[in-house]
């Protein structure tokens, strides 16, 4: 007589599912922070405690995707440090890009970051043509079109608060 082999699911031990969830947190918290995901190009992960402003002028503008480069809007801004490479992202308007021309002065406030051995400042926020405008949110990752993040650049009135200002 043939013995006929069980179709039922096999039982895990909790010793089994004790080591697989050791083996999940193994992975120290600082590998956490420096990893960032292949999308986003980048070897560090932003620092918002190591922002810079840089104030240049933009000598060149590559947009789309190049070899060993983050996808997205490139300028090469001129500025006191020599030439820096700063990356925009892939999610401004065209209204946006046009107005980012060669010649244009600007004010960058980001991070700097490493992508394929090669510094590059991470724009958190860029001022230009009297506008405003946030590219990445506090936490450093890029901002999305659906919601505006571009506003005149002025002055506050004194005594105006974040929510709401002065009545």
């Amino acid at each position: 007589m043939r013995r006929r082999q069980s179709m039922s699911p096999t039982r895990t031990s909790p010793a089994t599912l004790l080591l697989l969830l050791l083996a999940a947190f193994a992975i120290p918290p600082s590998a956490h922070s420096q990893a960032v995901s292949k999308g986003n190009e980048f070897s560090t992960a932003y620092d918002r405690a190591h922002e810079t402003t840089l104030t240049g002028v933009i000598q060149a503008i590559s947009i789309g995707r190049e070899a060993g480069s983050p996808a997205g809007m490139r300028l090469s801004i001129i500025g006191s440090q020599g030439a820096i490479e700063t990356h925009l992202g892939p999610y401004l308007n065209k209204e946006t890009q046009a107005a980012l021309q060669a010649g244009t002065a600007v004010q960058v406030t980001g991070a700097m970051g490493n992508s394929q051995g090669k510094q590059v400042l991470l724009a958190r926020q860029i001022v230009f043509s009297g506008r405003v405008l946030d590219v990445r949110n506090d936490k450093g990752f890029l901002i999305r079109p659906q919601a505006s993040h571009e506003r005149p650049a002025q002055s506050r009135k004194p005594g105006a608060e974040e929510n709401g200002g002065s009545r």
